[in-house]
C-alpha cells in the first residue's frame, strides 16, 4: 500500500523546503491548501520540490493535472487529525459527491517522537445513501516513520492517519514534554483541480516560502 523513497530530493532543494517550512512555524494549518499545475513554473520553495518528485509519480503511467499541497506541523503528543480519506472537500460539502486524488503522498522533513504515518486498505463506499468504510475494520495496514527527506506514496482513496508519540492510534493528549514538531509537506496528485483550492500566489499566506531575491 505504501511506496517509500529515501533521499527523495536533491539536498539543496530539501534544505530550502525545510527552512521555508520552519520559517512558517506555528502559522501552518492543515486546512490551508494550495494548487500547483504540473505544467507551470514553481512560485515558492515548496513547489520547487514538485518537479523532482513528479517523475516518481508519473512513471506509474497516470495522466495528472497538478498537485494540491499543504504544510503539516504537529506535536505528536497531541495529534490534531483523526484518521481520514483525502478528498475534494468543497465538492463533498456542496454536492455530497466524493472524489479522491489519484495519489496521496507525504514528504517528511524531520524525525519526531512516534508520529508514524499509518495507511490501511479501507476505502469509502456508498451503502443505503451513506458513505461507510469498507471493510469496517482494518485487517491490513502499513506504517512509515518520519525521517528527513523521506517520501511516502499511497493510493488517494485509502484511509490513513498519524500515530501519536507512542506510535499508537491517538486518543487525546499524552503526558510529558512535547518535543520538536513533526514537519511535513503533504502532496495530493490530481487528474483535475479540486474545487476552490487557490494557487499559493493567489493567496497572502506563508510569505516565508517565497523565493529569495
Amino acid at each position: 500500500m505504501l511506496t517509500l523513497v529515501d533521499d527523495a530530493l536533491p539536498a539543496p532543494v530539501f534544505r530550502r523546503v525545510l527552512r521555508g517550512v520552519q520559517a512558517v512555524g506555528a502559522a501552518a494549518r492543515y486546512d490551508r491548501t494550495f494548487w500547483h499545475p504540473l505544467n507551470e513554473a514553481p512560485s515558492n520553495v515548496v513547489e520547487d520540490a514538485i518537479a523532482p518528485l513528479a517523475p516518481i509519480i508519473l512513471r506509474r503511467g497516470t495522466k495528472l493535472a497538478g498537485v494540491e499541497w499543504w504544510i503539516g506541523r504537529m506535536f505528536t503528543t497531541r495529534v490534531p487529525l483523526d484518521f481520514h480519506h483525502d478528498r475534494d472537500l468543497k465538492l463533498y460539502d456542496t454536492t455530497g459527491r466524493v472524489r479522491h486524488p489519484i495519489y496521496s503522498s507525504v514528504l517528511f522533513l524531520n524525525a519526531a517522537p512516534g508520529g508514524s504515518l499509518a495507511v490501511t486498505h479501507q476505502r469509502l463506499v456508498r451503502r443505503k445513501g451513506a458513505f461507510v468504510l469498507s471493510p469496517s475494520e482494518a485487517r491490513q495496514f502499513e506504517t512509515v516513520r518520519p525521517q528527513a527527506n523521506r517520501f511516502a506514496i499511497f493510493g488517494g482513496n485509502l484511509f490513513h492517519g498519524v500515530l501519536d508519540a507512542n506510535d499508537e492510534t491517538p486518543h487525546g493528549t499524552l503526558p510529558g514534554p512535547t518535543g520538536s514538531p513533526r514537519l511535513t509537506v503533504v502532496i495530493n496528485w490530481w487528474d483535475r483541480r479540486p474545487t476552490g483550492v487557490p494557487r499559493w500566489n493567489e493567496s497572502r499566506a506563508y510569505r516565508a516560502l517565497a523565493h529569495s531575491t
